[in-house]
């Protein structure tokens, strides 16, 4: 999933959605390693 693809997500209404989105978002960049 590319982060163009996460956009959608993060503008929804629904929390769970936004906060999925932020997940895949850090997780696809790696910014925790």
């Amino acid at each position: 999933m590319e982060l163009k693809e996460t956009v959608q997500m993060m503008g929804s209404s629904d929390y769970k959605e936004r906060f999925m989105a932020e997940y895949l978002q850090l997780n696809k960049n790696d910014w925790f390693k």
